[in-house]
This record gives structure tokens, C-alpha cells and sequence, in this order.
């Protein structure tokens, strides 16, 4: 094995066994932590066994199993990529509506305040 492939492979088993960590500790969904762990650990094995592609990249028409294996991890980056920008969206229509609701009640608060000033 090429120390280049070994040292992939620690790196990917350190990530795998960090990302199970963060997802016991719930750190992570259970089903996007379990979806890295798996990648992280079909990244491993792809690594270390590229010829495992070889079969279903030929199938596809793909030349070499490594650039359907860069393709599909480009698409897979890419999806995940926008699910962030999705959840980031989401997040800030919330902080909207929490400042605006937090900020009417404020309002609101100011002018029962003033009424009963002015009596």
C-alpha cells in the first residue's frame, strides 16, 4: 500500500470515528451523521481499493473508476452545499420573525407604558 493511501485512510478513519462521536453526543442529526460516516468510510475503502470501482464505472462508460468517483462526490458535495443554503435560509426567516415578534411586543409595551403616564 502506498504511504500516500495509508495516510488517507487514518485521516478518513479518524474522521468517521469523530463524526460517530458528534452524533452520539447529538451534535448531528442521526441521519446526516450516519450519512458522513458512511461516505467518510466509502471514501476509505475507494481509496484503498480503487479497482472496486472499476466494474460500474465501465458499466456507466466512465474511463476510469476514479473520475466517477470524483463525479459522484462532486454531486453529493454540491447537493450538500445547497441543503446548507436551504437550512441558512430557514434559519434567518426564524431570526426574522422572532426579532419582529420580539420587537411588536416591545412596541407595544413602550405605548401601555406612556398611557398610563399621561393620566
Amino acid at each position: 500500500m502506498h504511504p500516500f493511501v495509508a495516510l488517507l485512510d487514518a485521516a478518513l478513519l479518524i474522521l468517521a470515528l469523530y463524526t460517530y462521536g458528534q452524533t452520539r453526543r447529538g451534535k448531528f442529526g442521526h441521519g446526516e451523521g450516519y450519512i458522513w460516516l458512511v461516505i467518510w468510510l466509502l471514501v476509505g475503502v475507494f481509496a484503498t481499493f480503487p479497482s472496486a470501482l472499476a466494474p460500474i464505472s465501465h458499466f456507466l462508460g466512465v474511463e476510469l473508476p476514479v473520475d466517477l468517483m470524483l463525479g459522484i462526490f462532486s454531486v453529493f458535495l454540491l447537493f450538500a452545499v445547497f441543503r446548507l443554503e436551504q437550512r441558512l435560509d430557514e434559519l434567518q426567516r426564524v431570526v426574522l420573525k422572532l426579532v419582529q415578534e420580539r420587537s411588536a411586543q416591545e412596541l407595544i409595551g413602550r405605548s401601555t407604558d406612556e398611557g398610563r403616564e399621561e393620566r
